[in-house]
């Protein structure tokens, strides 16, 4: 390009833009700037920090000539100078793979869009010179923006599952929250994000995060805020100071995200995951629907991980003794506790009048024989109406009948029956022992 621009001034040197033209020329050569990469790094060979918090001194003797390691601990526009020595300093600034991103004299402005290790290469002017002499360099981060979220209402909307970077760096404290949510909220900065429930069991956590870090989950709406859950340290998905949270979502609830730290403020990623649930599929049985006043039935409940009766019982089966006939209810849950299904079961109380054959009135005339039975049960008796119940309360059997009748339970499995005797409109019922 030097020569094409050159060969044109030489063609025009006549015209009165000749001096015009020169200087044009001489500025498009002096506005490339040179990339100084150097081989050695100064002697210290430490790695300082950088953030945005102000100015970071990283050496007070780097010779021209050498390149400091610098880790830049949050994104954003950085200035770097260096001081001393002879001439203008010149600073070329890479990546730790000597991956140029600006060259220029100090000061020298450059923006940082992804943290990690970055290089500082000093030199004594833009051609790349070196000295032994000790220059003082450092940076200064500008400040930050105030995040975009840092207000409820501006809460950025999460996917699920999904990961998404952010900072709670230059944000400001929050107004109208719970005092507590899991873990003590104490005035820290903190940024929101919003989340719609499906049913499954959801998950947000911090584990990258270095810093002593919180997360809030909130249900409602900004400014009425109702506790779901929180975190400070040692979470259920992160074992550390970064917080972690889980609860269960309810389909198409709004649940608000706040993250805060304990005592400073970063930058974090924060994930999402969804553990998918379904709803178990319960059955509940009874040792006998049909009882005596006084007698006990075990109700057993299956299908699930865990259970909640009526009765306050969370074990898979109880014990039961009804004065009157009673209905009961388990629920039972999937095994992140977050589906859940319910079945009930009645059991039926009978005062059982007329079980005693020796007494009085028209039950002393009823004979059943032989009990326990195996195949054929008799039953002696006039006028009767006869019924066979099993232990869930279903008629197995049933009839009318005078004088003696023998009943075939030959097909019907081993265990207790009741028998349900009616006689001019008064009922008995007696239970039955089959073997």
């Amino acid at each position: 390009m030097k020569l094409l621009c050159l060969t044109y001034i030489r063609k025009k040197n006549k015209m009165k833009n000749y001096f015009s033209l020169l200087l044009l020329c001489f500025l498009s050569f002096t506005l490339k700037a040179q990339n100084c990469i150097h081989p050695n790094e100064i002697i210290t060979s430490a790695t300082t920090t950088i953030d945005q918090s102000g100015y970071t001194n990283i050496t007070g003797c780097q010779n021209a000539g050498q390149y400091a390691v610098c880790d830049f601990t949050a994104t954003g526009t950085y200035t770097l100078a260096g001081f001393g020595g002879f001439g203008s300093d010149y600073i070329t600034f890479s990546n730790n793979s000597n991956v140029v991103v600006l060259s220029g004299n100090s000061p020298l402005v450059v923006t940082v869009t992804s943290t990690g290790l970055y290089r500082l290469h000093l030199s004594s002017n833009s051609s790349c010179g070196v000295d032994a002499f000790c220059h003082s360099v450092g940076v200064t981060g500008a400040t930050p923006p105030v995040p975009s979220n840092d207000d409820c209402s501006s809460a950025i909307s999460l996917s699920v599952p999904g990961n998404t970077t952010g900072t709670t760096v230059n944000g400001n404290t929050e107004v109208s929250v719970p005092a507590t949510c899991g873990t003590a909220y104490s005035n820290e900065t903190g940024v929101w994000y919003s989340v719609i429930g499906n049913g499954n069991k959801f998950g947000v956590s911090l584990c990258s995060t270095s810093w002593d870090s919180k997360i809030f989950v909130y249900s409602g709406t900004c400014g009425a805020l109702t506790c779901v859950t929180g975190n400070d340290n040692n979470g259920p998905l992160c074992a550390s100071s970064a917080a972690s949270a889980t609860w269960c979502s309810n389909p198409g609830m709004n649940y608000f995200i706040l993250v805060a730290g304990a005592s400073t403020t970063g930058t974090f990623d924060i994930t999402m995951t969804q553990t998918v649930t379904t709803a178990p599929s319960v059955t509940v049985s009874a040792s006998s629907q049909t009882l005596c006043t006084g007698q006990t039935a075990t109700l057993t409940a299956t299908g699930a991980a865990t259970y909640s009766w009526n009765t306050s019982a969370s074990s898979t089966s109880i014990s039961v003794t009804p004065a009157t006939s009673t209905t009961y209810t388990v629920t039972g849950f999937s095994s992140n506790g977050c589906a859940n299904n319910t079945k009930t079961i009645t059991v039926n109380v009978s005062s059982c009048t007329g079980v005693d054959l020796n007494g009085t009135g028209n039950e002393n005339k009823i004979r059943l024989y032989p009990n326990p039975a195996q195949t054929q049960l008799y039953i002696e008796g006039e006028n009767m109406q006869v019924e066979i119940l099993n232990t869930l309360g279903e008629v197995i059997i049933s009839g009318s009948q005078s004088g003696t009748t023998s009943y075939n339970l030959e097909n019907y499995p081993s265990g207790i029956y009741m028998v349900k005797i009616t006689v001019l409109e008064k009922q008995f019922i007696r239970k039955v022992l089959k073997q």
